[in-house]
């Protein structure tokens, strides 16, 4: 399976015990069938983000660091260019914002299965492409589904998410990157 993630579902997962946390675990998994396909737009963005002054009061007290936490994302990803989907302009439904252009034209350019992305604008376009657009729980309960993953990693008898079923515990309350914000 393909996923794109956005920059705030990276950040989430990188930083707190969450659904994206636990995502972005499973993918490391090779049996899982999950690739994590990411642009450099993606890349620069998290560099941002995470060197934010709002983060950095975070960070500080912890052991993570941007140059600690950027490799390790980019040690799960295959990298893509974004399809340009501005031009021409009336062959794809744009964004009001520019920014969420270049994760869709990461999620087409990478053949993705899934967008995840916390993003309520994007969530709403689903399905786009042929690309289904859900957030980093919604793509945790597909996975448990056995949705274009292996039957041995994630078994398609259980019920929607099952924590358990994907070898993972549910996320803490409290966590999220909206406290950081």
């Amino acid at each position: 399976m393909r996923l794109v993630l956005d920059t705030n579902t990276v950040i989430n997962g990188l930083l707190w015990q969450s659904h994206s946390f636990h995502l972005l675990n499973l993918a490391q998994k090779p049996e899982s069938g999950i690739e994590i396909h990411c642009s450099a737009y993606i890349l620069n963005e998290l560099n941002r983000v995470l060197r934010s002054s709002k983060l950095e009061r975070y960070l500080k007290n912890t052991s993570k660091t941007p140059d600690i936490l950027i490799p390790k994302f980019v040690s799960m990803i295959n990298h893509v260019e974004p399809v340009d989907i501005i031009n021409p302009p009336d062959k794809y439904l744009l964004c009001e914002d520019p920014d969420d252009n270049l994760i869709l034209g990461t999620a087409l350019a990478a053949r993705a299965d899934i967008l995840v992305t916390g993003d309520g604008k994007l969530l709403k376009m689903s399905p786009w492409e042929g690309i289904e657009i859900l957030n980093a729980k919604d793509t945790l309960t597909q996975l448990a589904q056995g949705r274009n993953a292996t039957h041995d990693t994630i078994h398609e008898t259980h019920p929607p998410y099952n924590a358990g079923v994907l070898g993972i515990r549910e996320p803490r309350a409290g966590y999220g990157l909206a406290q950081a914000a």
